[in-house]
């Protein structure tokens, strides 16, 4: 199952999603709400969730905070990180590994 391109299209350019298929626009919808106020209305969990599972709305949430969680590691380093290597010991602590 794919995405169609008017969704994708909304996504990428932030556009009103209410055009959309519903469960496009309900998971556009869910993605925007959590990531602006970590907070979803209980209106549209409640939809999700019916017609997805209590499991799938869990999984898209937790989905979502893994991406979260990575945005903000990789904007804390990617902006602090100095140029020069990182040496990184390696399992074997014979060879170092570089970060960067």
């Amino acid at each position: 199952m794919g995405l169609r391109e008017e969704a994708i299209e909304a996504v990428r350019h932030r556009k009103d999603v209410g055009g959309l298929e519903p469960d496009e626009r309900d998971i556009v919808l869910f993605v925007r709400q959590l990531l602006r106020t970590n907070r979803v209305e209980q209106s549209l969990f409640e939809e999700l969730q019916k017609r997805k599972g209590t499991r799938w709305v869990v999984e898209l949430t937790a989905t979502i905070g893994q991406y979260q969680y990575i945005a903000a590691i990789n904007g804390v380093f990617k902006s602090s990180l100095p140029r020069t290597p990182i040496n990184f010991p390696c399992e074997d602590n014979q060879n170092a590994r570089s970060l960067l």
